[in-house]
């Protein structure tokens, strides 16, 4: 029916994969401008005890989950399903609403989808990638065709190649979180 999946993780599958064209990590979304900056996951707790006990809002199985629990966060946390087989339940309402409205105050997902819901809201917010957590979390993606049309995945590996630079300005252009200082992974 298609010659081309998009934005197929980049890891095998059932799919022949091109080159990965972005990359990206969770993320920890908050408003700005209340008196307290989160820089990494362990603020969130600092600020808790110290001047206001945040709420946490995250998607059932978030890669952020251990690791607030481990913080002593449980009591704070607002768990949403993530895959509700609604199309008017979407990633993104965790931060276009439940984050703007104010019923948390930090929120956990997906970096690309964190940041496009941040740069849009008519609320100022804060994007922070959970680089913290260390290379592993960062996942790639890539276009996906079929086995045998090794042809057609060279050709765009070759468009993919020459047009890098307009590819890394649109993705840019979404703001995704920075991947700089991402923490080694020790296996």
């Amino acid at each position: 029916m298609c010659d081309l999946a998009m934005s197929m993780p980049a890891s095998p599958g059932r799919l022949a994969k091109t080159q990965p064209y972005f990359s990206s990590i969770d993320a920890m979304v908050y408003r700005t401008g209340e008196g307290y900056d989160l820089n990494e996951m362990s603020d969130i707790a600092k600020v808790s005890k110290e001047k206001k006990k945040l709420r946490v809002g995250l998607f059932d199985r978030a890669i952020a989950t251990e690791k607030l629990l481990n913080d002593g966060l449980e009591d704070q946390i607002e768990y949403y399903q993530f895959m509700a087989g609604d199309a008017r339940v979407y990633p993104g309402r965790i931060v276009e609403d439940e984050l703007a409205g104010g019923k948390v105050d930090v929120a956990f997902l997906w970096g690309p989808i964190a940041a496009y819901y941040a740069d849009t809201s008519d609320v100022p917010m804060k994007v922070v990638p959970l680089n913290e957590l260390g290379e592993q979390y960062i996942f790639s993606f890539a276009m996906g065709v079929r086995h045998k049309d090794e042809a057609w995945k060279d050709l765009l590996n070759q468009i993919m190649t020459k047009r890098k630079d307009d590819i890394a300005a649109i993705i840019k252009s979404y703001n995704l979180p920075s991947l700089d200082n991402v923490a080694k992974t020790v296996k």
